[in-house]
């Protein structure tokens, strides 16, 4: 794989080949971090090395629940059990 772009960009195309979906905390979304261009060369690379590397670089870090990948600035990562409330919903985007 060879891409020059935004990161979030990058992260939209992985999200569509690998079926995780992105959680972004707000606060490293408006810090622009996601607006960086990385240029990406992978071969037979695993696929979270390619993540970590491509999310350090921005300065970012990342954790994995299920299906989820959690994206979030040094210091603002989600901790302890998160408990849900309310109904299930579907997005459509």
């Amino acid at each position: 794989m060879c891409i020059r772009d935004s990161l979030e960009t990058v992260l939209t195309h992985f999200s569509g080949l690998s079926g995780f979906v992105f959680a972004i905390d707000p606060q490293t979304a408006t810090q622009g971090a996601l607006d960086r261009t990385v240029n990406v060369f992978y071969e037979s690379t695993p696929w979270d090395q390619v993540v970590d590397e491509m999310l350090s670089h921005a300065g970012l870090e990342w954790s994995l629940e299920g299906k989820v990948l959690w994206i979030y600035s040094p210091g603002n990562g989600p901790t302890g059990d998160r408990n849900f409330t309310g109904d299930p919903i579907k997005l459509r985007l």
